[in-house]
């Protein structure tokens, strides 16, 4: 199971300020479901066609200033490793997914970042001012998104991930204009191994002050980042306004 859920027919929901590690699905699983209604005419017959098929109302939800550490587990679900990040069923439309801090494990080789069911036909995805960031160079995670259709990757901050191939439905990292692909954000992981409790996830700021100058200017940037430093007009990276 994945650690948070944006369900079906979900209309303007705000996650943030929240914590998700080592959950065996990945950390958020966004998903949606289509209804089936019978169809009648004004004097209650049922019409020609009978029926017709409605996909629930899934638009305008946020994802920001959340800490993802290390969730996805090396267990194949149909083949597959469980994604980092999100696991993307069935179509989910209209999602913005801005200055989140995302880690992922460094012993899982070319696992999926986001992974979205093929054929749903999203659109409208829209992710800025995230870091996506592996331990280790070997492993490579990669963006998996063949299900999402134009999506928008905008100034996010890439390390230790793999450019991906279009023909695989992967996303390359070209396709983000502003990716920066040049600075190690430079995370601190727990020595005893301890990842639990909210206030856990505020260790994970980056220790490079580079990241602080790094960010663009979003239309639904949050007043202060997830340990509580004001953000009005700060342009930062992630989910830390600013150095601990």
């Amino acid at each position: 199971g994945e650690g948070f859920d944006i369900d079906n027919t979900c209309e303007n929901v705000y996650m943030q300020y929240n914590y998700a590690h080592h959950n065996e699905g990945g950390g958020l699983l966004i998903c949606n479901l289509e209804t089936t209604m019978l169809k009648f005419n004004p004097d209650g017959s049922p019409t020609t066609d009978r029926v017709q098929n409605y996909w629930g109302n899934w638009k305008n939800n946020y994802i920001r200033n959340n800490v993802f550490v290390n969730n996805g587990n090396a267990i194949k679900k149909n083949g597959n490793v469980h994604s980092a990040f999100i696991t993307i069923a069935r179509t989910t439309p209209n999602l913005t997914v801005e200055n989140n801090t995302v880690i992922m494990r460094g012993d899982i080789k070319n696992q999926h970042i986001i992974n979205s069911e093929a054929g749903a036909g999203i659109t409208g995805h829209v992710y800025r001012n995230n870091i996506f960031y592996c331990e280790s160079e070997t492993a490579q995670p990669v963006f998996h998104i063949s299900a999402l259709k134009d999506p928008i990757f905008e100034n996010n901050l890439y390390y230790n991930v793999k450019d991906g191939d279009s023909l695989y439905g992967q996303l390359p990292l070209g396709e983000d204009k502003k990716a920066i692909l040049d600075i190690d954000p430079q995370f601190t992981m727990p020595q005893d191994g301890n990842y639990c409790g909210l206030e856990k996830a505020y260790t994970f700021f980056s220790g490079n002050s580079a990241l602080y100058q790094k960010g663009i200017s979003v239309a639904t940037a949050l007043k202060y980042d997830i340990v509580g430093n004001a953000a009005t007009g700060v342009k930062y990276l992630g989910a830390f306004a600013k150095k601990a």
